[in-house]
């Protein structure tokens, strides 16, 4: 949530079911870059593997890139 502070946020769930929701504001097609930019370097940074994210009526998984030289 904090790389999101950018847009209002809510945390709903316990445990491994926890879902952080975004509320996009501005230049919608801007927000949706930056709030997936911040999802994308939260994945890096925290060696996950995945994260499912819902845009509107669509899931998307988002996978970290791969670690370069290996």
């Amino acid at each position: 949530m904090q790389r999101l502070s950018a847009f209002p946020t809510e945390l709903h769930g316990e445990g491994e079911g926890v879902e952080v929701r975004v509320s996009l504001v501005g230049n919608v097609d801007r927000a949706i870059v930056d709030v997936l930019e911040g999802v994308d370097s939260w994945l890096v940074e925290n060696e996950l593997g995945s994260v499912r994210v819902h845009v509107d009526n669509r899931v998307y998984t988002l996978t970290p890139p791969p670690a370069s030289g290996r």
